[in-house]
């Protein structure tokens, strides 16, 4: 005999598209349920919509933004088709096919033509670049053309070829492949370079990371000047411990034991549940979750991540407090670890404050971030008529 419903303990959303109630049965079991409007199968506008739009998608973006879509795509595939045609033109042109052809004149063809090219984008830059943001509908179908077709050889032109010795032939082969090797690391090197000098005073994964370390063994916060330069440009190993900022309630409750213990000295806009065999932390949001608090919940991502796999005891802020965690967490034989989690949420609401203080004060934008939650939004509790 199926189990009787006690009432309804909370519910969530994905964007605006899907809602669903959290079910409490009479042993304490949750039941996840799809609300009356949204018991349908996925059609294959919500599939295409999730795959091909911007996620929030209609809510994330203003009204005009599918119509200016569709037409862009299309000008962007007429555009690949004549560049391809084009190409083609001028890879004949340059004597592609022809053995009577040299490496160096198909290569100061090429050069001219992307020279050119380069030299008619600064000079309408210089005419017209004041006007650009002010006419972005004026001047981008036009400056994207200029881009693709300034200084390309006509298609019906062809160069003069000359017929050189194969020792020169040879010597033209190598220096291009020398000015080809030196100019593409000078291309890697360059953008490196000008990536790292800019300065983000937003917090995203990386360089909230480094924050929060920083601030809990010096006790300060690092200004957004110190942080950046710090920041690695290349793709990082994988953390220990991986983080599901946003994440559905069904990644954390399974009974109401489970939501009580979640609960449990938080008074906090999100829950946070920890798998530890499986170095898995989901974070459910609540609905009109601010930046401060997806901030304060990666905060409290970064405690845990510390009490796991760091050593705490060079830390200048709360050294007692996270020993004694430490210990508490390396010899639990709970996988969720519920106990040091409520234990965090109080370490939380002491540290946290001084955080976000000094870093306003030290130059860092809260009000927003790039720390990239997933969509979905929870309701917890459900009061009144809500829970029947």
């Amino acid at each position: 005999m199926a189990e009787k419903a006690t009432g309804v303990l909370c519910s969530e959303r994905y964007s605006t598209r899907r809602a669903w109630r959290y079910v409490q049965l009479e042993g304490g079991e949750l039941v996840r349920r799809a609300e009356q409007a949204e018991r349908v199968s996925r059609s294959v506008a919500v599939w295409f919509t999730s795959v091909f739009l911007p996620q929030g998608y209609p809510d994330s973006v203003s009204d005009d933004y599918l119509t200016y879509q569709i037409w862009d795509t299309v000008q962007a595939f007429a555009s690949s088709i004549t560049g391809t045609l084009a190409t083609q033109a001028i890879l004949k042109g340059v004597g592609v096919g022809d053995n009577t052809a040299t490496v160096a004149g198909a290569s100061i063809t090429w050069i001219l033509k992307d020279g050119t090219g380069m030299v008619g984008r600064i000079l309408f830059a210089w005419m017209k670049g004041s006007r650009l943001d002010c006419d972005a509908k004026k001047w981008s179908p036009l400056s994207g053309w200029l881009e693709e077709r300034h200084g390309q050889p006509s298609p019906f032109t062809r160069p003069g070829v000359t017929t050189w010795p194969t020792f020169r032939q040879r010597t033209a082969a190598s220096l291009t492949y020398l000015l080809y090797a030196l100019f593409t690391s000078l291309h890697l090197y360059a953008n490196y370079r000008a990536v790292s000098s800019v300065v983000m005073e937003t917090l995203n994964q990386a360089r909230f990371k480094l924050m929060v370390n920083d601030y809990l063994l010096t006790g300060s916060v690092p200004p957004p000047i110190s942080i950046n330069p710090r920041e690695s440009l290349l793709p990082a190993f994988q953390r220990r411990l991986s983080v599901r900022l946003g994440a559905s309630l069904d990644c954390i409750l399974h009974s109401s034991l489970e939501y009580q213990k979640a609960t449990k000295n938080n008074s906090k806009s999100y829950l946070l549940g920890l798998y530890r065999n499986t170095g898995v932390l989901c974070i459910s949001l609540r609905d009109g979750v601010s930046s401060v608090d997806v901030i304060e919940a990666c905060f409290h991502a970064e405690i845990l991540q510390q009490l796991l796999h760091q050593d705490v005891s060079t830390f200048r802020l709360e050294r007692d407090t996270f020993t004694k965690l430490q210990e508490k967490v390396l010899s639990a034989r709970d996988d969720r670890l519920w106990d040091a989690v409520a234990e965090t949420h109080l370490l939380v609401d002491r540290l946290f404050p001084r955080l976000l203080s000094e870093a306003r004060s030290v130059g860092w934008v809260v009000e927003r971030n790039q720390l990239a939650p997933d969509e979905w939004r929870a309701q917890w509790p459900l009061e009144g008529k809500k829970r029947q």
